[in-house]
């Protein structure tokens, strides 16, 4: 049963679309800010349970170092928390 609740719960997941959304990093080294995106995507990616490590994490991650700058796609969901990363570790240095 608990495998077939993880199934669907991927199932639902998949069908939500995606949204694509660059992110000009100011302050920041823009690599850091990539990794810190895909550790926080691997988090939400891997359900608790046996089929934790065959997830795999949904939308992508680009680096544009020419712009400094960070292009995502991900869910709605996942996005509202990503721009809130970003923006918490893109301050100005004091």
């Amino acid at each position: 049963e608990e495998d077939e609740a993880i199934k669907m719960k991927e199932a639902r997941k998949k069908a939500e679309p995606l949204v694509v959304k660059r992110f000009f990093i100011a302050y920041a080294k823009v690599d850091e800010i990539k990794t810190k995106v895909e550790e926080y995507l691997k988090t939400v990616a891997a359900p608790s349970g046996a089929a934790a490590a065959a997830t795999t994490t949904q939308g992508s991650v680009i680096l544009d170092t020419r712009s400094n700058s960070i292009i995502v796609s991900n869910t709605e969901k996942n996005m509202k928390q990503i721009e809130e990363i970003i923006t918490a570790l893109d301050t100005q240095p004091k």
